[in-house]
């Protein structure tokens, strides 16, 4: 608790916009879309598209993803602090798709590294399942240097689907709808990545964050008089 407090002083995610990620998130490489059947917000991943090397954007882009995965439009209808409640739904699914990834758009080891330092550390029980899709065969080299580091309880979260094995691509279909699912993973949506749709939806975030973090902002000033 005491590290992650640190952490988000140091980082403010909170402060972090769509405009301070536009380089990394013109390419469609990480998006959140839909629900799984579990009620349980969705963040797709595609490495294949990934456009670029430097290390603190695509940090900064994927703190910026998570933050939103785990926004609440309404957190005054949570249940009161210290009653019992299922916590299910707050998790996230992480579907990350490795069709067109090869070693040559693979992150660094370095961002690859603390990609898993923040999931782990400062998002922890946040993951309910991670499903790396139709990984090629050089995905394997990859693997075996990222592997030592990940947390066993992480671990044991991680599916891989390989979409030319049928019971494998069973799968996606009992964990997503259709409609929340891209078509070239056995879904109905649009796998093309519609840059003009994503930057709104960014922008009403940012908006509707700021608003709150300005609400809050008054608040403290408040009790502070």
């Amino acid at each position: 608790m005491i590290a992650t407090l640190k952490w988000r002083a140091k980082t403010r995610p909170e402060r972090i916009t769509c405009w301070d990620c536009a380089a990394e998130a013109a390419s469609g490489k990480q998006y959140v879309v839909g629900l799984d059947k579990e009620n349980r917000n969705v963040v797709v991943m595609r490495p294949g598209r990934e456009n670029t090397k430097e290390h603190a954007g695509n940090i900064r882009f994927l703190i910026y993803t998570l933050e939103k995965a785990v926004w609440r439009d309404d957190p005054a209808s949570d249940p009161p602090l210290g009653s019992h409640v299922e916590h299910h739904t707050e998790k996230l699914t992480l579907l990350i798709n490795f069709t067109g990834w090869t070693l040559a758009t693979a992150p660094p080891m370095k961002t690859s590294r603390e990609t898993l330092q923040i999931l782990q550390d400062h998002f922890p029980e946040r993951l309910a399942v991670a499903v790396c899709y139709n990984p090629p065969w050089i995905f394997a080299v990859f693997w075996k240097a990222i592997s030592p580091f990940i947390d066993p309880a992480t671990y044991r979260k991680i599916r891989f689907v390989n979409p030319k094995r049928q019971k494998e691509q069973s799968r996606m279909g009992k964990m997503f709808s259709p409609n929340d699912l891209d078509d070239d993973m056995g879904g109905a949506r649009d796998s093309k990545f519609d840059l003009k749709k994503f930057t709104h939806q960014c922008d009403l975030y940012d908006v509707n964050k700021t608003a709150r973090l300005g609400q809050f902002a008054a608040a403290e000033a408040e009790k502070g008089e």
